[in-house]
């Protein structure tokens, strides 16, 4: 066990714990470190506070000197490809929402820069305006590229798995 420093952070006694996983709580109980919000410096019952021990121990209510709360993780900001691609889909997707039975399945950046967007669908489509209104929407140049899945496929991804159930139950 870590004995208690006035001095540490949570950061510091969890980088000094054995296992990888297994954090002791301060009731001698061992959880998950997923499951730690916090570690109790106090020296009667040094160890990891989960939620409901901290709730229990009612460390913020008191403003406990030793509650030495867990960082929050930053979240993982996106790149400026991810960014450009989800602009890309959704510009793709308002454009060709008025064609029933295709669906826009991702989008991808080519090393000649145009991007290519992949979609499935049930019946063939000319894309010459759609591509053209993406463009104008976006400055980009734009491709469509037929994923060309067998029917059954297009349409389960198109129109959702229940739905083509549903379908082929009715014949």
């Amino acid at each position: 066990m870590y004995k208690a420093d006035a001095t540490a952070d949570y950061s510091a006694i969890d980088a000094k714990q054995k296992s990888a996983h297994s954090r002791l709580c301060t009731d001698g109980s061992t959880t998950g470190s997923n499951n730690c919000v916090a570690y109790c410096n106090y020296e009667s019952h040094p160890g990891f506070l989960t939620d409901k021990l901290r709730l229990k121990h009612e460390c913020l209510h008191k403003r406990c000197v030793n509650y030495l709360p867990k960082p929050k993780r930053n979240k993982r900001e996106k790149s400026l490809a991810e960014t450009e691609s989800e602009c890309i889909m959704e510009v793709a997707v308002s454009v060709t929402g008025y064609m029933d039975g295709m669906r826009i399945m991702k989008t991808r950046c080519d090393a000649d820069g145009r991007w290519s967007i992949f979609y499935v669908a049930v019946s063939n489509y000319s894309f010459e305006k759609a591509a053209s209104d993406i463009e104008k929407r976006t400055g980009v140049r734009v491709r469509f590229v037929n994923l060309n899945y067998n029917y059954e496929i297009a349409a389960k991804l198109v129109f959702g798995a229940n739905i083509w159930r549903e379908y082929t139950m009715r014949k």
